[in-house]
């Protein structure tokens, strides 16, 4: 087994670990997520409230509490404790594992903020596909929206419309069975998503950005960057006068002077965000705010002997290996 390297956003924001079902399961893509969340709190000896798992998995109580009462139903649930039901999930092949959770192949799910533009199947489409990539896997057929509404138990109309607003956030882009997804959400995504309290070491390099989505089918293969930062999308959450593009060409040869990787590029303008937010790129000041970001990083880095190296390397969870669907 490969030894596991931390990859920018599914360590370091909040994911659920939702389970595989087997087809003839009886189960909801709502309570998929509602029993994954109380399987893992039970593992912890943690008794989850409606606004903990509200939290959890991105949903609104309302949904939550139907979502339990139906698990109740279906001898799912039981006094807020997920019950063992291994006929109904795909298993792993460990056999030591403590809890009966950890025998159940699963995909990280992110879970969004609240009042995010991303919606709940968007969430679970985008990391159902995302997580996939990361772990090596491709569906035997290739992509569809069918096989992804097979797995995450969501109609095949509803992941055709969530990949339509994933594809106008830029979060992800279809080309034929090839189907593309970033490799780290740029700052104004980040917003969407409920971050880790702690963010990880950056233990990754990575790609360049490729700002012309007309160059998608020559240039781009499965698992590649989006480029996020030359689509303006609206945002609330942060301020508009912003150019993001801009500030990556800046940084460009800033980073080959100093040989810092595509990982270290997104970590220094994370940290400029709210300065950035605050100066704009209208003028000239912006970029005195980047190169003071850059010298801290470069210091810190100094200190602290992170530079990132090697390429990026994932432990594979052998995620859906031994699933093989007619679809």
């Amino acid at each position: 087994m490969s030894q596991h390297t931390e990859h920018p956003v599914f360590d370091g924001f909040l994911t659920l670990w939702a389970f595989n079902p087997k087809r003839q399961a009886d189960i909801t893509h709502s309570e998929l997520l509602v029993y994954s969340a109380l399987a893992h709190a039970s593992r912890r000896h943690q008794i989850l409230s409606n606004k903990d798992l509200s939290w959890r998995t991105g949903l609104d109580r309302n949904t939550v509490a139907s979502a339990l009462t139906s698990l109740r139903g279906k001898k799912l649930v039981e006094d807020r404790t997920a019950l063992e039901r291994l006929d109904l999930f795909w298993t792993t092949k460990k056999a030591n594992a403590e809890h009966w959770s950890q025998k159940l192949r699963f995909w990280k799910c992110l879970v969004r903020c609240e009042g995010s533009k991303v919606r709940v199947r968007d969430q679970s489409v985008l990391s159902y596909v995302w997580w996939s990539k990361v772990t090596g896997f491709d569906p035997p057929k290739g992509w569809s929206e069918r096989y992804v509404a097979s797995i995450i138990k969501i109609k095949k109309e509803t992941v055709e419309r969530a990949i339509s607003r994933l594809e106008q956030m830029c979060l992800m882009k279809r080309d034929g069975k090839q189907w593309l997804v970033p490799k780290f959400l740029s700052p104004m995504q980040e917003e969407w998503f409920v971050r880790k309290n702690v963010t990880p070491v950056e233990k990754v390099t990575l790609g360049e950005f490729e700002p012309d989505m007309r160059q998608l089918s020559s240039e781009y293969i499965p698992g590649e960057i989006m480029p996020p930062d030359s689509v303006s999308i609206p945002d609330t959450t942060l301020a508009l006068n912003v150019e993001w593009l801009k500030v990556t060409e800046y940084l460009k040869p800033l980073l080959k002077i100093h040989q810092l990787s595509e990982g270290a590029r997104h970590r220094i303008m994370q940290a400029a965000r709210r300065d950035l937010d605050t100066v704009g790129t209208a003028g000239q000041e912006w970029k005195s705010v980047v190169d003071m970001h850059l010298q801290r990083y470069l210091a810190n880095e100094q200190k602290t002997g992170s530079r990132a190296s090697g390429e990026i390397v994932f432990e594979n969870e052998e995620l859906l290996r031994e699933l093989e669907m007619e679809v």
